[in-house]
């Protein structure tokens, strides 16, 4: 009758396997470059109106026909600096 238990492993093969697999695992681990990605900053000083998102729609399907892409090679960020009234200084 054979025993099912498995035969021990040498200490060598324990340790050649392992110094092996920590070698093997950076070149399985290293991703790919990821494409490079535009970035596109546009600032206001007047309100977003409907006339300005035309115009804004406009830029992008600009963009779009060239290639670009926004959230997969382009990043737009926009801010709109509202106009406000300067509080002045009251004169006595």
């Amino acid at each position: 009758m054979s025993s099912s238990t498995p035969a021990p492993v040498d200490r060598r093969t324990l340790l050649g396997g392992f110094l092996l697999s920590m070698l093997a695992t950076p070149l399985a681990v290293e991703a790919q470059p990821a494409g490079k990605v535009a970035r596109i900053g546009y600032i206001s000083n007047a309100p977003s109106t409907p006339l300005t998102e035309s115009f804004w729609r406009a830029f992008v399907g600009g963009l779009r026909e060239q290639g670009w892409t926004e959230h997969q090679n382009l990043v737009i960020e926009r801010r709109y600096a509202e106009l406000r009234e300067r509080k002045r200084p009251a004169r006595s």
